[in-house]
């Protein structure tokens, strides 16, 4: 049996002793839209950063682009599913004027809210004949956009392990052994990064800020490769 049934798994619950969902203490919203504006250029994608707000923009083609939106909660609340676009535009009022004007565009019913979580890092995705895979494995924070492609990956690796296995339990367990180093990395890096980028307090997102407008561009490199290099199996 495969769990590829995504953050509530229920195959995740057989595998292991229940666990809650850990929050990140904002909520996010998104949506796409035909949109246009004088500053996105065919490609274009941003970042913007408040004090415990974000918002990003980009052009995925066909005149449409991609938005989305944070504001961070307090630690145990919930936050609203049902925040309305007037709610989400005064929270960016002020902000650059494609942002505005993005929300502004963007049919109410259109725009997904969700509640920023992940849950804790499981060693054991599996047993017998049953395993563990994508968003079941290691659901984690959204700040390095890489939840689908780790899910990918896994497919991969584990039709490689399953191509020529005589033995499925110890194909399994082979996947899962290969699997769980990048995935536990990368669940506690979005988790940092994450924490960084929602920063609220005046002093602590200037540093942040400073940081990131004076860092070497060679580090943001090298941390960008190390997410997104897959070495090739075998």
């Amino acid at each position: 049996m495969r769990g590829a049934d995504g953050f509530n798994s229920t195959i995740r619950r057989q595998v292991a002793v229940a666990d809650d969902p850990r929050p990140g203490n904002y909520m996010c919203w998104l949506a796409t839209v035909p949109f246009g504006h004088p500053r996105m250029t065919k490609g274009y994608a941003a970042h913007y950063w408040g004090r415990g707000q974000r918002f990003g923009l980009a052009d995925i083609g066909h005149g449409r682009a991609y938005w989305w939106g944070t504001k961070n909660i307090p630690a145990g609340a919930s936050g609203s599913r049902r925040s309305g676009k007037e709610q989400i535009a005064g929270l960016f009022a002020g902000w650059a004027d494609e942002v505005q004007e993005a929300i502004r565009v963007t049919p109410e019913d259109t725009i997904v809210s969700i509640t920023a979580q992940d849950r804790p890092f499981l060693q054991r995705w599996g047993t017998g004949r049953m395993t563990l895979l994508g968003d079941a494995a290691h659901p984690m924070l959204v700040s390095l956009g890489q939840g689908a492609a780790l899910a990918i990956e896994d497919a991969v690796v584990l039709a490689e392990h399953l191509k020529e296995a005589t033995e499925l339990p110890s194909a399994l367990r082979g996947y899962e052994d290969q699997r769980r180093p990048r995935t536990e990395a990368l669940v506690a890096a979005a988790r940092a990064l994450s924490e960084t980028e929602q920063l609220e307090g005046p002093f602590a997102s200037r540093m942040r800020d400073l940081y990131f407008r004076f860092a070497p561009l060679s580090k943001f490199t090298s941390q960008n490769e190390a997410v997104l290099t897959w070495p090739p199996l075998g």
